[in-house]
């Protein structure tokens, strides 16, 4: 799975989507389905907050605008959970996916 971070202190909304759009052409051009975004858990104030909020925003909206097939926050992955069984690309995700899973990552199934 590519992985990027989101999570850069140095970051703002606009790197955070520049950085995202690049990746989502990465894994267009690439043989993989899902791509891993680090955004940090966004408990606090602050840079991680607003950056994983923006993404979230984000993606919904490419979601809707069919540029993704879906995505999954990371503490949504569990196999006793509604929405982990709902994603989409849940069939594509290892079992270290599933035991390193945690909240300050976003997983966005592509293709």
């Amino acid at each position: 799975m590519y992985t990027v971070d989101l999570h850069n202190y140095n970051q703002n909304r606009n790197d955070a989507l520049y950085n995202l759009d690049r990746a989502l052409d990465h894994i267009r051009k690439s043989k993989e389905h899902l791509l891993s975004l680090i955004v940090g858990k966004g408990e606090k104030s602050g840079s991680t907050h607003i950056i994983r909020t923006y993404i979230i925003e984000v993606l919904t909206e490419y979601k809707a605008q069919n540029k993704i097939k879906d995505y999954i926050e990371g503490n949504n992955i569990d196999i006793f959970n509604p929405i982990y069984h709902s994603f989409k690309g849940r069939e594509y995700l290892t079992d270290d996916d599933k035991k390193n899973a945690n909240k300050g990552i976003i997983i966005v199934y592509v293709k």
